[in-house]
């Protein structure tokens, strides 16, 4: 205010006029300045802001990452009582290749090639909360010679379609590998889609000796039956590839 004030003091019209007069003047041209700056951004301002808001961010087809919560389990039978056993360490490698442009997760995986989609479970990593049972389930998977189980998916597309809202049927193709042995598999399974990601989750029934594992048997009279239920809730999250 006071550098405006100094400029017009120097202009012959304004000479000499009472300082109360002289700080009106100078408050009207600095109001005039600021809304000719205004005036002349606000159109640039408004676009800039309507550009960031009215159109969706592009959500990169790349790689997903397994969200903590994620879980797979098994379940199966004995002679003696039921059980569990957890995998405590679950690794994915989920890679897309994008085939167009894409401004939702949904776009992004019915518009991308699957170039790796591959979970491994470490064997070790299976626990019951019965150290006797986890011997035992160590050994008949033959974990030290082939120490994970993995599912690698063979589908090109993870989803073959655009969903609409809501928790759908999905059908994926596999090879599944446990003890060393190789089995093709289809997997009936829920997905729905999140926000940044999607949800997976279901069972598969398999039996132990389609691989080549033999039942085991605790104390020489505990048996446990041949059938186990693979159950797996997987998160898989695309935050990382939003820009």
């Amino acid at each position: 205010m006071e550098k405006i004030r100094s400029s017009l003091s120097s202009i012959d019209p304004f000479r000499g006029l009472p300082p109360a007069e002289m700080d009106r003047l100078a408050s009207i041209s600095q109001e005039i300045k600021q809304r000719t700056i205004i005036g002349h951004w606000a159109p640039m301002m408004g676009l800039l802001l309507f550009s960031a808001f009215a159109f969706p961010r592009a959500i990169q087809a790349g790689q997903a990452v397994l969200k903590p919560e994620s879980r797979v389990w098994l379940t199966g039978d004995s002679t003696l009582h039921p059980y569990a056993s957890t995998a405590t360490v679950i690794d994915l490698q989920a890679d897309f290749q994008p085939l167009g442009a894409a401004s939702s997760v949904g776009e992004t995986l019915s518009q991308s090639e699957v170039q790796t989609f591959k979970v491994t479970i470490p064997v070790t990593g299976l626990k019951s909360g019965e150290k006797g049972l986890d011997k035992n389930l160590y050994k008949a998977l033959k974990e030290d010679t082939s120490p994970s189980i993995q599912f690698q998916l063979s589908d090109k597309r993870l989803l073959s379609g655009l969903p609409a809202a809501g928790i759908h049927q999905l059908t994926s193709n596999g090879v599944l590998t446990i003890a060393g042995k190789e089995n093709a598999i289809q997997i009936d399974s829920q997905f729905e889609l999140l926000p940044t990601g999607i949800h997976i989750f279901g069972t598969k029934n398999l039996l132990m000796t389609d691989y080549g594992v033999k039942p085991p048997t605790i104390l020489a009279f505990i048996k446990v039956k041949n059938e186990v239920t693979v159950h797996f809730d997987l998160i898989l999250d695309f935050a990382g590839q939003q820009k």
